[in-house]
């Protein structure tokens, strides 16, 4: 299963960096980033000897687990390399999640404290506009069939007045890109274009930061 060899890679990747760095996170974190990297590798090792399904998804829910207790821990005083690598190991669980049918939401102290925060999630076949102003989200579709299954996690609103949005494309095989920057010439609205040629649909997702 790519999802947990790709998840072991990354989960690798932040406990190195916690290791590595001049000043040690806080215990707990220290200690969490290392059981969770052994535990992704032993779930790594499990996928890829075709081990039960029983198993597999007992040891799925044991690593969303301890993925929401480290979520709980990052906050404005944890480094930030620690937290890039950590957004890629979220990206992971959340497939892994839904793979198993698990709950998995990121938790609100794997951002900084004072920045704004908006991930999106659906499937397109077509093309369509996300647009976020305030608190509100709206979708402009455009061309071929609507977006279905959308869904999206916003920490607080985004504030009314001239920023320079961050765009990280998440997945999807077609063009997700940000057409307008929110200012007051259009009422404080960032709009990202989501277009997909191929024939039928495919999950996208995306997140703003500011």
């Amino acid at each position: 299963m790519s999802i947990a060899r790709n998840l072991s890679d990354k989960a690798q990747d932040a406990w190195n960096i916690a290791q590595n760095l001049p000043d040690k996170p806080a215990f707990e974190l220290h200690m969490g980033l290392g059981s969770f990297a052994g535990a992704s590798l032993a779930f790594s090792q499990l996928a890829a000897a075709g081990s039960e399904t029983a198993s597999l998804e007992k040891g799925a829910r044991r690593l969303v687990d301890q993925a929401k207790e480290i979520d709980a821990l990052l906050g404005w005083q944890t480094s930030r390399r620690i937290i890039e690598r950590w957004r890629l190991v979220q990206d992971h669980i959340r497939q892994l999640s839904e793979a198993y049918r698990l709950d998995y939401r990121t938790q609100a102290g794997t951002t900084s404290e004072g920045s704004g925060y908006f991930r999106w999630k659906g499937r397109v076949d077509g093309s369509d506009w996300i647009m976020l102003r305030g608190d509100a989200v709206t979708i402009r579709h455009l061309a071929n069939k609507p977006i279905k299954d959308s869904s999206y996690d916003l920490r607080s609103s985004m504030p009314c007045r001239q920023l320079m949005v961050q765009l990280k494309k998440l997945r999807g095989r077609g063009k997700v890109e940000i057409i307008q920057q929110p200012g007051l010439f259009n009422d404080c609205t960032a709009i990202v274009l989501l277009e997909d040629p191929q024939g039928g649909d495919d999950t996208y997702e995306f997140e703003l930061t500011w």
